[in-house]
């Protein structure tokens, strides 16, 4: 069969700028901004594993876990939703479809935010602790979304979580969330401790 000389193209690349893209395109001092704030974000959250680090032996829940908490895992991504963002898992430990993770993570023009993966044989070792310590807290969300990898705080994805009814026994984890806005990035070292506080106290018997 002769090779067929395409002539068009299914949804071609626009290939002229606007002039504010134009301006966008020839800006380096961005970029160099992002990595600054990329590398501020790392530190931070290193600093937050040892906050965890001195937490943790305050709550049996996550006292338990401890051990298999290995050591803090920071990475960072592109592309959560188009955006960039860093994560770090402490503690934490994946073993197939047991999880228990303490997710702290930055998504750039959105929050900070925390969470608590539980699945598997952590979250049957855990549910009932954490449906009766659930009434007691306060700004804690519960993930409604049936995939437990979404970090955003849509309605189709986190609820505020008031009682025990808003735990769903059909789905196969549990997954709690706390949002700390951006803006308070000067003075957020409490709100994470604070986060992190009442994690603690959700999972301690």
């Amino acid at each position: 069969m002769a090779n067929k000389v395409i002539t068009t193209m299914e949804n071609p690349a626009k290939l002229t700028l606007s002039a504010t893209e134009l301006e966008k395109v020839m800006d380096t001092d961005f970029f160099l901004t992002k990595q600054t704030i990329i590398a501020s974000v790392y530190e931070l959250f290193k600093k937050q594993a040892s906050v965890l680090t001195e937490l943790l032996p305050m709550y049996d829940g996550l006292l338990a876990f401890f051990p298999l908490a290995g050591v803090p895992k920071i990475y960072k991504g592109e592309n959560y939703k188009g955006l960039p963002y860093v994560m770090m898992d402490y503690p934490r430990k994946f073993e197939g479809n047991n999880i228990f993770a303490v997710r702290t993570f930055f998504w750039w023009g959105n929050h900070f935010s925390i969470h608590l993966l539980l699945k598997g044989v952590y979250k049957e070792a855990l549910q009932s602790t954490v449906e009766r310590n659930i009434k007691n807290s306060t700004g804690i969300y519960i993930c409604v979304n049936s995939n437990a990898w979404q970090y955003n705080f849509e309605e189709d994805n986190y609820v505020v979580c008031k009682d025990a009814t808003a735990i769903s026994g059909d789905a196969d984890f549990l997954k709690f969330g706390i949002k700390i806005p951006l803006a308070k990035w000067n003075s957020v070292d409490p709100l994470f401790t604070a986060g992190y506080h009442a994690i603690g106290a959700l999972v301690t018997s």
